[in-house]
């Protein structure tokens, strides 16, 4: 399954056309009554946010919160819409890009039901309101950018609600903070400075969590822009002093508020988009453009009734929503801690002689890439390879905690982990989960393979080696490894065809693996055909190698190559080189791993997000270009203390497991 996180924020849409139900079913916003009055709109920090005008605003009500994802889906499921199109996400770069809509009903075991529901456009947004006045018999409305400002600001006169300081924004709203950091933003390069402090959530959270304003309202500082009535207009010259919206030739709505992707100053209550970042995102159709970041909250005029919050559907609601808030309030307590833990176990690395890894020189040869087994497999196509030399075994926990310990780089503190079987956000068996490669359930040693790094943190290491050593290190090409693993074979393993040996030359799912899932997460018992007495992860290099002397490369973990993710062969380079996209948000894994999937031939294919973390058995190999400075690493090699250190530590494995 494709891990790509930022992909699983795609929510859905929803439709234009309303079906008749009844009222007393329809989910209503709780709302606060806002005081009238006058207050100074705008702020001298930039052009579009000038001049400071006085407006005067009548009373109304506005949403307690950003309407959610269970509020949505009450509309859809009556309406029967199902999502089609596209949504835009900030990706490398922070460039504007377009994922697919995911249905809404599928993305709730991601996110939860309780988060803002976000990937709605504008016309989206209206459907869904004039639905639910139908079924209410009330006027819901957007709150025009006037009363948006004048509820944000609560009466104050601070770059914030709460005063200046940005060391606390964490506290009060979820914006683009170390966690969507180390998550996103440094991997895929986003410019923006992120905020200092940490809340431990990595995108868009249950709403109401952070510390609200002085009206009694949540989320008017971070967690998803908000769409608000008004036309766009570069500065307020014109603008009208009273609470109306602003309209006009040419509309093109847009939104107000900061979200979990936007830096300190786009979380100031006054920050507007500048003309230029409107026409950034300008599409044809600006009023169907969705926005992974964007959603809205609700308006009333005062006049209004207040919904009865008694009324069962509503009180089970609002029971569901506080029992919500309670365990996202838990989980990000859990995160912060962890990154924390992370900080603490950092101090404690001790930077040591530089390990350089044990190499081995591939020849050059020409070999049929693919099989019949599965179709990302297909068609099976002659690859010319030139010589290049590979890593004897997988990265190790030593190796990389050596470069961390070196350069201070982190990781963020999510990987994704086995859970019980058909449990977890996907029902797949596996979910997002604290933790880190220094986890200990994910590093019982210095001699296993690293895990739950990125194919972004991988290079990073590369890059560091590269430097320490002036060696050319690399992630080897999807070619290069295929080529490399199957050793001059033509078989299912590159061993032959026989699947009761694998236990001899690999770590995949067996006797013992099949034992641990049983006892430690539920699985049903299934017979298995051969027993290596590793549990989970092994000491790197406990099994036979293939005829080139490589360790592993079926089995322990799956591995990160160069290539982007591509669903078949259909095109593939025939040079050896690396298979690469101008979108290339998915990276190719090749080889099994010790988890529960079954297919361990050498021609397995699997993919994962270029920023995702994972125990399920991802880590890596390094591979080198042949030049004059590494003609003759091999021999300088023989006598590697890495491998004298390891050779001790796979005797005390093989100890352990008599």
């Amino acid at each position: 399954m494709r891990h790509f996180v930022i992909g699983s924020l795609m929510l859905f849409s929803s439709t234009l056309c309303a079906a008749e139900k009844s009222s007393q079913t329809a989910l209503e916003p709780l709302m606060v009554s806002l005081p009238g009055g006058e207050y100074l709109m705008g702020s001298n920090k930039n052009p579009s946010e000038q001049p400071i005008h006085t407006v005067s605003i009548q009373p109304f009500k506005l949403a307690t919160y950003p309407v959610t994802i269970k509020e949505f889906l009450q509309f859809t499921e009556a309406t029967n819409y199902e999502a089609t199109g596209t949504c835009l996400h900030k990706v490398k770069e922070g460039k504007p890009g377009e994922l697919d809509m995911r249905p809404l009903a599928e993305m709730v075991n991601v996110i939860g039901e309780y988060t803002p529901i976000t990937c709605v456009s504008w016309t989206e947004v209206q459907a869904y309101i004039s639905w639910l006045n139908q079924q209410t018999g009330k006027h819901y409305r957007l709150p025009s950018e006037a009363e948006w400002e004048y509820a944000a600001r609560a009466g104050s006169h601070s770059r914030f609600h709460f005063g200046d300081d940005e060391q606390k924004l964490c506290d009060y709203g979820n914006g683009y903070d170390q966690t969507v950091y180390l998550f996103f933003g440094r991997d895929l390069k986003w410019q923006e400075t992120p905020l200092a402090c940490d809340d431990g959530e990595t995108w868009a959270n249950t709403v109401g969590i952070y510390k609200p304003n002085k009206f009694g309202l949540h989320d008017m500082q971070g967690n998803v822009t908000q769409w608000i009535a008004d036309c766009y207009h570069p500065d307020y010259q014109g603008a009208p002093k009273t609470g109306q919206p602003r309209l006009g030739d040419n509309c093109q709505h847009f939104a107000r508020n900061g979200s979990w992707l936007t830096n300190p100053d786009q979380l100031r209550p006054h920050y507007r988009p500048t003309a230029s970042e409107i026409a950034a995102i300008k599409h044809t159709h600006p009023e169907a453009t969705r926005f992974s970041d964007r959603g809205f909250r609700l308006a009333l005029d005062e006049t209004s009734q207040q919904m009865d919050s008694n009324h069962p559907p509503q009180k089970v609601f609002l029971a569901d929503l506080q029992e919500a808030q309670k365990v996202a309030r838990e989980r990000n307590a859990v995160a912060q801690k962890g990154r924390q833990d992370l900080l603490n176990a950092y101090k404690s690395l001790r930077k040591t002689p530089l390990i350089t890894p044990p190499m081995v020189t591939i020849p050059a040869g020409e070999f049929l890439m693919g099989s019949d087994l599965a179709n990302n497999e297909k068609p099976i196509h002659k690859v010319s390879v030139k010589p290049f030399r590979i890593s004897k075994y997988e990265v190790t926990v030593k190796q990389f905690k050596q470069f961390a310990a070196a350069t201070g780089y982190m990781t963020d503190n999510n990987c994704w982990k086995f859970v019980n079987e058909n449990g977890g956000r996907f029902k797949t068996g596996y979910n997002m989960a604290p933790g880190n490669w220094l986890t200990p359930e994910y590093a019982p040693s210095d001699f296993h393979p690293v895990m739950c790094v990125s194919w972004d943190d991988a290079n990073a290491y590369l890059a560091w080696l590269s430097k320490q050593t002036r060696r050319k290190f690399r992630l080897p090409t999807e070619a290069e490894w295929e080529y490399a693993a199957r050793a001059g074979t033509t078989t299912r393993f590159f061993f032959g065809d026989d699947a009761n040996q694998l236990c001899e030359y690999a770590n995949t799912f067996d006797k013992s693996g099949m034992r641990a899932f049983v006892r430690d997460k539920g699985y049903q018992p299934k017979e298995k055909t051969c027993d290596d007495y590793a549990e989970y992860t092994s000491v790197v290099g406990m099994y036979k190698p293939n005829a080139f002397g490589l360790h592993d490369v079926i089995g322990n973990v799956s591995e990160w190559v160069e290539d982007c993710d591509h669903h078949n062969f259909e095109g593939a380079p025939t040079d050896g080189s690396a298979w690469l996209a101008e979108e290339c948000s998915m990276r190719t894994r090749r080889g099994n791993s010790y988890g529960v999937t079954n297919d361990s031939q050498v021609s397995m294919r699997g993919h994962g997000g270029q920023t995702n973390r994972s125990s399920l058995g991802e880590g890596f190999r390094i591979a080198e270009d042949i030049d004059a400075s590494s003609i003759n690493m091999e021999m300088v090699e023989k006598n590697n203390s890495f491998e004298i250190d390891l050779k001790n530590a796979q005797q005390a494995e093989r100890v352990k497991r008599k």
